[in-house]
């Protein structure tokens, strides 16, 4: 703390590590890391996408001084703070048969559908992966995309269906030609939260990065349930 306060006062530059979950990186945090960072000029952020449960690892092993991530994943001693709700809903080209007098659908119903997905190495898809093997079957895969907005091109072309955050739903051009249903399993649903190993020792710009991100939660949480 003191080395990055001496840093502070000289004008030189600092860095923060910050380790999010794949619908963090992509939906929630651009335009609110954008202003934050025009604000602070001098300061940089390594923004790397993990999975919640190396998320946890890294922060426990002090190897990084924040992290975004989901519910499903043990906090362990971590101390958090709500951030946002993250859904995962299905598209599909518009008028697909398949959704037709569907408002919800379970997961396992969707196993015998031909999916367009992210790479192998994307947190999302992992965890997509994870519960299809839970359920004792596999994603039947037809091609792999670097990203969301990627994924939902190749729906309206009726490729395939998908699986994604609703807030890239909601914020894609082409919406208009895509048909979209919630997913009814529980863990579709989550909260994502800004973890830290613990928020009092955080450096001066990590706290403030904190601050900032916190002030932008669309959640309210009781004070007694902020922490976990």
């Amino acid at each position: 703390m003191n080395g990055e306060l001496g840093n502070h006062a000289s004008g030189s530059r600092c860095r923060i590590r910050l380790l999010c979950n794949t619908a963090a990186l992509t939906e929630h945090l651009p335009d609110l890391l954008s202003h934050f960072l025009l604000r602070h000029p001098q300061l940089d952020l390594d923004i790397e996408e993990r999975s919640s449960y190396q998320i946890v690892e890294s922060l426990t092993r002090r190897q990084s001084e924040l992290g975004l991530l989901a519910d499903h994943t043990a906090f362990n001693a971590l101390e958090s703070r709500p951030f946002r709700t993250d859904r995962l809903v299905v598209i599909a080209a518009k008028h697909s048969p398949f959704f037709v007098g569907r408002k919800v659908i379970q997961f396992e119903e969707l196993l015998t559908e031909p999916f367009v997905g992210l790479t192998s190495t994307n947190a999302l898809q992992q965890h997509l992966e994870e519960k299809a093997k839970q359920a004792g079957k596999w994603l039947a895969l037809r091609v792999r995309v670097a990203t969301l907005d990627a994924i939902c091109s190749l729906v309206t072309q009726g490729i395939g269906i998908a699986i994604v955050p609703e807030a890239t739903y909601r914020r894609s051009q082409l919406r208009k030609r895509l048909s979209m249903v919630r997913l009814q399993d529980t863990w579709a649903t989550r909260l994502l939260y800004l973890c830290t190993y613990c928020f009092d020792a955080l450096s001066p710009y990590a706290a403030e990065l904190a601050k900032h991100i916190l002030a932008r939660s669309d959640l309210d949480v009781p004070e007694n349930e902020s922490e976990r």
